[in-house]
């Protein structure tokens, strides 16, 4: 598991999710999904398990449970 800036624990399955999601909302390729993820982080400087819990919560409006 990883955690986010602040200490949460995102489950395995977090990062699968948040692919899903842009794969959904863009109708794009996993690939294309996962590098949206990581060009995020990299933009903002914020962590990647912290943009995939964002963007979870975004999706869902709760935050990842473990």
């Amino acid at each position: 598991m990883s955690d986010t800036a602040d200490g949460r624990a995102l489950p395995p399955h977090a990062i699968t999710s948040a692919t899903s999601i842009l794969m959904e909302r863009y109708d794009c390729s996993e690939d294309d999904a996962t590098e949206v993820l990581v060009d995020w982080a990299l933009r903002t400087g914020i962590g990647l398990t912290d943009v995939v819990a964002w963007l979870i919560k975004d999706a869902t409006g709760a935050a990842p449970t473990v």
